[in-house]
């Protein structure tokens, strides 16, 4: 071989140790930086995990608001459609002989769960028994908050006439976010009957 090709051949060896070294310097990642990645996508992905998570439990939460409240509201309707009656000769079915005389179970919401308490039912609520509640469903209870017996200055509740009731529909259930409610309250009037 001559000079000139000793010279290209030392040049040709020269620029591929140089490719070879610049290849493995920039050719991959390090470790370091490969943590640093995974690091990195391990705190989005807890971040979009824990945004998910709340999506979740805000929606079932106001699925089951959404299910008391038209439960609340149907019963409201159902209690304005039945005749006024009266608590000295009740009629069946009636607006005074179920709820100003206290006739009126506790009904039972579908679409909602109740949990039970391991202990005893609490007194005054024999419907919290599974015996009552064997599906473990929500609780809806008309509840009377007052009577208007117009010019009759009494305050027994069971006396005619009534004028005007303060009904109260409570809708019972134990959610996502754990024991819950939702309550509507309305005035009916013998005349609005």
């Amino acid at each position: 071989m001559g000079y000139k090709s000793m010279a290209v051949r030392r040049t040709y060896l020269k620029g591929a140790s140089t490719m070879r070294r610049t290849r493995r310097g920039h050719g991959g990642f390090t470790l370091i930086e490969m943590m640093m990645a995974i690091g990195v996508i391990a705190v989005a992905l807890c971040a979009v995990l824990s945004m998910t998570m709340h999506s979740n439990s805000a929606r079932e939460h106001l699925r089951e608001n959404e299910i008391a409240k038209e439960a609340a509201f149907r019963k409201m309707d159902e209690i304005r459609a039945l005749p006024w009656g009266t608590v000295a000769a009740p009629i069946t079915a009636s607006v005074c002989d179920l709820y100003v005389a206290g006739l009126a179970q506790p009904e039972l919401v579908s679409g909602l769960r109740y949990e039970l308490p391991t202990t005893a039912a609490p007194a005054g609520d024999p419907w919290n028994t599974l015996g009552n509640n064997p599906n473990r469903l929500g609780k809806l209870t008309v509840l009377l908050r007052g009577v208007n017996h117009g010019s009759n200055s009494t305050t027994a509740p069971f006396l005619d006439p009534i004028n005007l009731i303060d009904l109260e529909v409570l809708v019972q259930w134990t959610g996502v976010n754990g024991r819950s409610h939702y309550s509507t309250r309305s005035m009916l009037t013998k005349a609005g009957h």
